[in-house]
């Protein structure tokens, strides 16, 4: 996985368009359901796509960069070099998700560790810290995403009928976070501080920042009542109050669960959830 992330950051200086890394619990998930072209065993995957002004231009720089992987320790390589052999191996990195949400109620992906964002250098370190956070907390975890960019996903799965589970979750990630302030990185770099995320800010985030984010809120939410919790944690806000799949918290009704369950099963996230449980949108004001 180490390798593939040093990889990773070649292909990004050797000018790939993307670069994504899919680790071998992710190729596991996605080999459960079927054959998923991947050999078994198999430590960790790179996606990669190029770009070029034409069809010619673009199968050079591909094949050029499967000879930086080839020379620098990958196993196999496959080149995708038509619109539908491209669509097979993209298929690839969207398999996970709908199978981790399968894996319920006995695990739960619980994105406590969201989506870190480090110094290119970093990467490897990262990862291996990570892993070791979630192998000292007894979870298992898929990591992937946007490596070439130096910005990592991790899905924690989470047995949350074991007993001490939240005091685990808390230690993992409180041990992320601190291996993420040491590198110089921060907690989200695409899917935000929220509620969860807001009490660790001050270790990684200056007081100046901190206050400007507070300031901001305070100009644009006078009354504070937009996603509270949000970047700007309440005093003494506990960071387990806010874990989603919680069999504690207060259920939803049975309708917007299952609405909610089928979105997440089919990834349909551009969905407009209200409307299904009768709340209709407002309309803008006309001119």
């Amino acid at each position: 996985l180490e390798a593939a992330t040093d990889c990773a950051l070649l292909a990004q200086e050797a000018g790939a368009a993307a670069c994504e890394l899919l680790d071998r619990i992710f190729l596991a998930l996605a080999a459960s359901e079927g054959a998923s072209g991947v050999p078994l065993g198999s430590e960790a995957v790179l996606l990669a796509e190029v770009e070029g002004v034409d069809r010619r231009a673009a199968s050079n720089a591909a094949g050029a960069l499967a000879e930086i992987f080839r020379a620098h320790g990958a196993r196999e390589v496959e080149l995708a070099l038509t619109e539908e052999s491209e669509h097979e191996l993209w298929a690839l990195r969207h398999a996970a998700s709908p199978i981790m949400s399968r894996l319920a109620p006995r695990l739960r992906s619980m994105q406590f560790i969201e989506d870190g964002c480090l110094p290119p250098n970093r990467i490897p370190e990262y990862v291996r810290g990570v892993r070791a956070a979630l192998n000292k907390a007894e979870f298992q975890g898929v990591i992937f995403g946007h490596a070439g960019d130096a910005h990592i996903h991790v899905n924690p799965l989470v047995d949350s009928a074991r007993a001490g589970w939240k005091d685990r979750v808390r230690g993992a990630l409180l041990d992320v976070c601190e291996l993420t302030s040491r590198l110089g990185g921060t907690l989200a770099g695409e899917h935000g501080d929220g509620r969860l995320r807001a009490p660790l800010l001050p270790h990684v985030w200056s007081t100046e920042a901190r206050a400007a984010f507070e300031n901001v809120k305070a100009a644009g939410d006078p009354a504070g009542v937009f996603n509270v919790g949000c970047k700007i944690a309440p005093a003494g806000d506990d960071l387990r109050g806010a874990l989603r799949h919680d069999p504690n918290a207060t259920p939803l009704s049975a309708e917007a669960r299952t609405i909610l369950d089928r979105i997440e099963r089919t990834r349909s996230w551009n969905q407009f959830r209200l409307g299904e449980i009768g709340i209709s949108a407002p309309l803008p004001p006309r001119d």
